[in-house]
């Protein structure tokens, strides 16, 4: 049964009979667009001499479901492999300039003051995971974190059910005494259902899939676009 939450904070009202709570990362703790926006704005300010309307570009190519990168070296007749590896190195290798959702870490602090063990489960490049994390300063509050890639692959990522019975072990708990916090319906629940895990869908109508519409991430590469 997935239990649906319109704020974080609804959540320690929720965990009776749960020892451990498992977290998404991207639209879940913060807004996956401001990673976006952070990259491009690292893109921007390395191409300013040359492209002074490269945010408004990317920004706009990036609503579009359109490759952000790509389209706005096209656009501007700069279409070359040197170039855009070179802004999709600055774009990979940002520092972001992000921030978690109200009520986050507040959330997260009174859990473990509960009693209760907290990791977190979030698909995507190890590295690039990490310091998501990093800057928003959250590695404190989990005990486990888990970048499905470093299982192998994509073919790791959720709805594999892997990564939940690698927390399960690192835990050593029933997985009927888990949960799962995700936004994404599509993929977050799947394994936690079929483990017997309790999921608990955070209802973020900001977050980028909400819409239907196809998102494109600059750092995919054409194959994993399609």
């Amino acid at each position: 049964m997935i239990k649906t939450l319109t704020h974080i904070r609804e959540l320690p009202d929720h965990i009776k009979g749960l020892s451990v709570i498992l977290f998404d990362l991207d639209d879940t703790l913060y807004a996956e667009r401001s990673y976006v926006h952070s990259g491009f704005a690292r893109v921007a300010e390395a191409v300013k001499d040359t492209i002074p309307d490269a945010m408004e570009r990317m920004t706009q190519a990036f609503a579009e479901g359109k490759p952000a990168i790509d389209e706005m070296l096209k656009e501007t007749g700069q279409e070359s492999g040197d170039m855009k590896e070179k802004f999709l190195f600055v774009y990979r290798n940002q520092v972001p300039d992000i921030e978690l959702y109200p009520g986050v870490r507040e959330t997260l602090r009174t859990l473990q003051e509960m009693g209760l063990r907290l990791g977190m489960i979030t698909d995507g490049a190890v590295s690039r995971q990490l310091s998501k994390v990093d800057a928003l300063n959250i590695r404190q509050y989990f005990d486990a974190i888990l970048v499905t890639d470093a299982l192998g692959g994509r073919a790791f990522w959720k709805p594999n059910p892997k990564a939940f019975e690698v927390m399960q072990k690192r835990f050593q708990v029933p997985f009927e005494t888990m949960a799962y916090v995700g936004d994404n319906r599509a993929k977050d629940f799947t394994a936690p259902e079929e483990l017997h895990m309790r999921s608990f869908y955070l209802e973020n109508k900001d977050g980028l899939y909400q819409s239907g519409k196809p998102v494109r991430f600059p750092e995919q590469s054409a194959k994993e676009g399609e």
